[in-house]
């Protein structure tokens, strides 16, 4: 298992040096960039874009990479002197195999790196019970029309009392005689008493949880079929169909432990990386060749 979560934390620590992290400069002919004693060719950077199919600029950026972690290692291990390209990129990969294998000794996960990763991924692992619905909603602009838009609603609600599924509910909402009012009625994505959506949707651009009122409501609901009385949101007035509810979803701890342990070192080593990266940029002296447009013309057609 250790090798395994190794590679895995290694995979996470390829991300190209910014280039805003080095100066640019006129270098001589067949000549990428320079690492502080350390010289990156053209011809090391095309075989680079070649080989990874990068684009000339994230291979000259890698070659940076790989010279910034070569210095490190140097540092580390005591070597002297400049090294061949290959060298470097051997350098640099031990160095990233050695801070991934200085994740895995920090032990094993800490709660709050736990708590952290449940917190971003909750859907899948701590999702709460929810309820989709289909709703009709009339939309109120002016408070002062606020009591013809509930009356609106109550006789929205009697039309689509006898739905029989959320394609005849929306129907049924929508040949109602609007009078002036803006109508909206729609199948809409599970969502949890505290507004929560508990599936993505694609076609919700929005990530604000829904209207807590609404969303208390929809799961009021116990049965599909089950239609709510008249509610209030800062929308508006809905009636609201239960389609479905979605029973909560948790992940026991230890199940947790064993499930997130990867990405927990995966993400420990990529911060050693990027604190290790910008103390390497910040004390030794980048500089890229000056043409861009000169560089991708040397490598060709390559992607």
């Amino acid at each position: 298992m250790g090798l395994t979560l190794v590679w895995v934390a290694l995979a996470a620590c390829q991300r190209p040096v910014p280039e805003s992290s080095g100066s640019f400069q006129q270098l001589p002919p067949g000549f990428a960039a320079r690492v502080g004693s350390q010289w990156i060719g053209t011809d090391s950077v095309m075989r680079i874009a070649q080989v990874q199919k990068l684009s000339p600029r994230l291979a000259r950026e890698r070659a940076i990479q790989d010279a910034l972690f070569a210095e490190g290692a140097r540092a580390r291990a005591d070597l002297s002197g400049a090294v061949r390209s290959i060298e470097r990129a051997e350098a640099a990969r031990g160095l990233l195999e050695q801070l991934a294998r200085e994740a895995l000794d920090q032990g094993p996960p800490q709660n709050q790196e736990i708590f952290s990763l449940v917190k971003e991924n909750w859907r899948l692992l701590d999702r709460p019970a929810s309820a989709r619905t289909t709703h009709v909603v009339v939309l109120v602009e002016d408070a002062s029309r606020a009591r013809q838009a509930r009356l609106l609603a109550e006789r929205l609600r009697a039309r689509v009392l006898d739905a029989s599924a959320p394609d005849d509910f929306i129907q049924r909402a929508l040949a109602v005689p609007a009078e002036g009012f803006q109508v909206r009625a729609e199948r809409l994505p599970p969502v949890a008493a505290d507004g929560r959506v508990t599936e993505q949707d694609p076609k919700r651009t929005s990530s604000e949880p829904f209207d807590q009122s609404f969303a208390q409501a929809a799961n009021s609901l116990e049965h599909p079929g089950d239609i709510s009385p008249v509610t209030h949101s800062k929308f508006g007035f809905h009636v609201i169909l239960l389609e479905e509810r979605l029973p909560a979803r948790k992940v026991e701890t230890q199940e947790l432990r064993r499930q997130l342990a990867p990405e927990v070192y995966s993400r420990r080593a990529a911060l050693a990386r990027q604190r290790l990266l910008g103390q390497l940029s910040r004390r030794t002296p980048v500089e890229m060749q000056r043409s861009a447009l000169a560089l991708t013309e040397q490598i060709g057609s390559t992607p």
